[in-house]
């Protein structure tokens, strides 16, 4: 099974598990819905840049996300920040490497995707 490697720890968020776990503490701290918005949400959108810039806003998405549940599944949309791909990519298979360890990909979807 291939393990795709982080190629930005250390760099756009801590690359050890104790700096990335305290990171998150942050970002997911002090959340409360507005008033008036409910619940469940079956998806977001958040920024893409470094946690020290976005990560409060991403953590917000990701906590009004949990309000109905622990998703089973993340799609994730990125940049190629190694710049080995000339056209969109699909990681189907395998797991990705993150400081706090590896999270497996939902293959099944990935298969459903990659036809």
């Amino acid at each position: 099974m291939a393990t795709r490697r982080a190629i930005v720890a250390g760099q756009f968020y801590r690359g050890d598990a104790a700096g990335c776990a305290g990171q998150l503490t942050e970002c997911l701290s002090g959340f409360e819905l507005p008033e008036g918005v409910r619940g469940p949400f079956l998806g977001g959108i958040v920024p893409h840049a470094g946690w020290m810039f976005s990560g409060p806003t991403a953590g917000k998405v990701f906590q009004a996300i949990q309000t109905g549940g622990t998703p089973r599944t993340f799609v994730l949309l990125g940049a190629d920040h190694g710049g080995a791909a000339d056209r969109p990519t699909l990681y189907p298979s395998g797991s990705w490497q993150t400081p706090l360890g590896p999270v497996d990909v939902d293959e099944g979807l990935g298969q459903h995707l990659a036809k």
